[in-house]
């Protein structure tokens, strides 16, 4: 563990406050934020921040940029080691218009800043002098926006999120497809997940789910006339028998009985 504290240098542009690595974490709470713009990020387990509303969870290599005095909170319940920096100098009065205003920017798996902020702290250790220490702070900057910045702009056209959870859904509707696992594989919260998915698609992911079985069932029991029901529930990944008449008759207002004969009959009329 590497940590440095405290550090004050006032007549330089952009320089780094505190910077950590390895550092066990414990317990945090902010109630009036921090006076300087703060990266945490998670090097081993992982922790809940609370923010702005919002309780995230940070896996490994997962980061977030907290603005200067916004209210936050963060702990875990289990091992959890954290990579730390916070931003000070002249130069971070213009974060805002580099940035934006938001009150935090979290990223996913930002290993490379990982990379930046060990160096940084083998710089502090070895006392380079400040110049160097100043240049490798922004360099941290400069990797820290140009990834928010790329972010931002998926979210504002079509989040891959969305698309890689409608595959994954597309492609595993006939197996047992859980939010939590869904937000692990694609390291973002449940929270955010459902989020950016109902304002894609205007469903949340278990709806959708719910839709893509009921659709695959119709397909089967009109293409496959001797499957019994059970077998077509299991088939689209419903153990339940029970339940998923009741969920098919929600949706098409009969049974999954009912909707094969009335299909045949149909088709008969007009043979």
């Amino acid at each position: 563990m590497k940590a440095f504290l405290d550090i004050l240098k006032p007549n330089e542009l952009i320089y780094p406050n505190t910077v950590s690595i390895g550092w066990k974490q414990g317990k945090v709470d902010r109630p009036h934020g921090h006076p300087y713009y703060h990266w945490l990020q998670t090097d081993q387990g992982e922790g809940t921040i609370k923010i702005a509303g919002e309780v995230i969870t940070l896996y490994k290599h997962d980061g977030i940029l907290i603005s200067p005095f916004v209210p936050h909170a963060y702990f875990s319940k289990q091992h959890w080691q954290t990579n730390y920096l916070t931003l000070c100098g002249y130069a971070t009065t213009f974060f805002p218009k580099l940035l934006g205003e938001q009150k935090f920017y979290l990223l996913r798996d930002a290993r490379h800043v990982t990379t930046d902020l060990v160096q940084l702290a083998d710089g502090l250790e070895q006392a380079i002098p400040d110049k160097m220490i100043s240049q490798l702070t922004y360099q941290i900057f400069t990797e820290l926006r140009e990834t928010i910045l790329k972010a931002s702009v998926g979210k504002n056209s079509a989040s891959p999120i969305y698309w890689e959870a409608k595959k994954y859904i597309d492609s595993n509707y006939m197996q047992k497809v859980t939010i939590k696992q869904m937000s692990q594989d694609f390291h973002v919260s449940p929270q955010y997940l459902i989020k950016i998915f109902k304002q894609t698609v205007g469903v949340s992911p278990y709806q959708y789910l719910l839709n893509r079985r009921i659709s695959e069932a119709k397909k089967l029991l009109v293409s496959n006339h001797d499957l019994l029901i059970s077998e077509i529930a299991a088939l689209v990944g419903m153990d339940n028998v029970s339940h998923f008449i009741e969920l098919f008759k929600k949706y098409e207002n009969c049974t999954p009985l009912e909707f094969r004969t009335i299909f045949y009959q149909g088709r008969n009329a007009h043979d």
